[in-house]
């Protein structure tokens, strides 16, 4: 059935001379231009929301190991790559609304029986794709806003954390944030707080500006212990009561709103823990060595080129040659 789609003629008419069917182009398409599999398939085929997810996996499974989507997929991203033809745009489709997707599945629910295990699932799918659209609400409210919150790096010494996050949105932000760095289970809910959270005050963090934030935990923490970074916006009228609620723009955030730092090697001369070794390790280095008020090294060790565990001016002249290499 394609009562829940509004296709442009010339989809429409492509399909025919493909001899494929409209929603095989739909998906096709979609995949072609760096949509994932579900996504496209959720797309393609809204009037299978109501089905259970096992039976949505097996029929967007049997879609794309068939040899006639493979074959087709490839034609499409040959096409799209050479630049020979425009790939579907999102305004040729009208996605079904959530409100309409929610009454579908309410109403497939009432027809199963009475505590059936169908039952209890549908009305679990309804509850998911409700807070889903909730969450949306708000996210469209904080772009609109024009603030999106970026990690563009990240280091743990020990029971140390630095963190840098960059502003790419258009504002400042116009609530009070706390930004916490939390200790979280392999799924990303919490189980303890890593130090106290920083305070984002409401139109202090600029556009398009960068800051550094510093964690450290009271206590001795496993090396490989899954660490989070998450926004909490307590002002908002609108996320009393939820947390985290803000996402970080990064692609990787978890479903929890939470972003999972990834560990990596640490970064020999990186005493600023930003994640990377540069100028700004050796003029902070060379402040403290001068006893500059506020100069504070997140992680000195990193530039004890002497291997004494002490900082003097021979791990100074140490970090400096390291730069020029």
């Amino acid at each position: 059935s394609h009562k829940n789609m509004d296709l442009s003629k010339q989809k429409q008419t492509e399909s025919k001379k493909l001899n494929v069917t409209i929603q095989y182009l739909v998906m096709a398409d979609l995949m072609a231009i760096g949509y994932s599999e579900s996504d496209a398939y959720a797309i393609a085929y809204p009037e299978n929301v109501a089905l259970a997810s096992q039976q949505n996996n097996s029929i967007r499974n049997n879609i794309v190991e068939s040899a006639k989507f493979k074959k087709l997929l490839e034609n499409r991203r040959s096409r799209v790559k050479e630049g020979i033809a425009t790939p579907m745009q999102l305004d040729e489709v009208e996605l079904v609304g959530t409100e309409e997707v929610l009454k579908e599945i309410l109403r497939s629910a009432k027809q199963q029986p009475i505590g059936s295990k169908e039952r209890a699932d549908l009305y679990a799918k309804y509850n998911d794709i409700k807070k889903e659209s909730e969450q949306e609400v708000i996210d469209e409210m904080c772009n609109r806003l024009g603030y999106n919150f970026t990690v563009t790096s990240a280091a743990r010494y020990g029971n140390k954390l630095a963190v840098k996050i960059k502003n790419t949105g258009l504002a400042p932000a116009y609530f009070n944030l706390d930004l916490c760095a939390e200790i979280t289970d392999a799924e990303g809910s919490k189980l303890a707080d890593f130090g106290k959270p920083v305070r984002i005050e409401a139109g202090s963090f600029r556009e398009n500006s960068e800051k550094t934030y510093l964690f450290e935990y009271d206590g001795t923490l496993d090396a490989n212990a899954d660490i989070c970074l998450a926004l909490y916006d307590s002002d908002n009228p609108l996320c009393q009561g939820k947390n985290p609620t803000v996402r970080f723009d990064n692609k990787n955030t978890l479903s929890t709103n939470r972003f999972k730092l990834v560990q990596t090697e640490p970064v020999a001369g990186d005493i600023n823990a930003d994640g990377a070794f540069d100028t700004a390790d050796a003029v902070l280095l060379q402040k403290w060595l001068r006893s500059v008020p506020d100069t504070h090294p997140a992680n000195w060790k990193a530039a004890d080129f002497c291997s004494d565990n002490r900082l003097d001016a021979r791990d100074l002249s140490g970090l400096k040659r390291a730069l020029l290499k």
